[in-house]
């Protein structure tokens, strides 16, 4: 994860390895929003929301590369005078990505069931 060289790539790896519990199969697509993107990870910014988009893709392109996705489809919302008003991403892991949050999951799972935790009387 810290090979990222940006935060908000970063975050976006940390939030699918946290919300991605359902690791079956690498062509079930995960969907985040701009906007949730934006509101709960505190980091875009800036003035215009076109460079904030931009951004997030940058961020996408980049978990391709370090091969945690394998795809990334964007669809844009449109209202109005063609005025973007939200982006759905459907994202594809990598098999490898599905494999160690297989694996992470188990070790946790297995980890909870060691050590429970203790009942207060």
């Amino acid at each position: 994860m810290m090979a990222l060289p940006t935060q908000l790539a970063r975050w976006i790896h940390k939030h699918l390895s946290i919300k991605f519990t359902f690791a079956g199969l690498a062509s079930n697509p995960f969907e985040m929003r701009f906007s949730t993107i934006k509101r709960d990870s505190n980091l875009l910014n800036r003035n215009r929301d076109i460079d904030n988009r931009r951004d997030v893709d940058e961020a996408f392109s980049q978990l391709v590369s370090v091969r945690v996705l394998r795809d990334v489809q964007k669809e844009s919302v449109v209202a109005g005078k063609g005025k973007v008003v939200e982006v759905v991403y459907r994202l594809f892991p990598t098999n490898e990505f599905v494999k160690e949050m297989k694996v992470a999951n188990r070790r946790l799972k297995g980890a909870l069931s060691e050590n429970p935790t203790p009942s207060f009387r």
